[in-house]
């Protein structure tokens, strides 16, 4: 395979990377870090194959690859971390006695709705 060969492979893998890089880095921004275990990979992969493009070939193709994979990458890693932070901080809270708190706060609500909305029966007088 000649230098124009080795040339066009290393321009088609810097568009692949751009490619990836962008469609990653997309992935883990419009769907706020929900497709991080997309993102991850595809961003990992779009930074590689930018780096293996710069070395073959150079060009700003195989750079908006290695910069948007690793922006996708570096997101996607935050979106693990912040995952991982508030699974331990919501480790520590007991929310086994909430629903029964709010079962015995009902009543109590209730019953001061009722005197405030109905009004005042003087006694002896039957309401039924």
């Amino acid at each position: 395979m000649g230098p124009s060969g080795q040339q066009q492979r290393a321009t088609s893998l810097a568009t692949a990377s751009a490619v990836l890089g962008t469609l990653a880095l997309l992935a883990v921004l419009l769907t706020f870090g929900v497709l991080f275990f997309v993102a991850l990979p595809v961003g990992a992969a779009a930074a590689v194959m930018g780096v293996v493009a710069r070395r073959r070939a150079g060009g700003a193709g195989a750079t908006v690859g290695v910069v948007t994979g690793v922006l996708a990458v570096l997101l996607s890693l935050l979106v693990v971390a912040l995952i991982a932070v508030v699974t331990i901080a919501l480790d520590g809270i007991d929310l086994g006695g909430l629903p029964q708190a709010i079962r015995d706060l009902i009543p109590l609500n209730l019953e001061r709705e009722l005197d405030r909305q109905l009004p005042e029966v003087p006694d002896g007088v039957i309401t039924e």
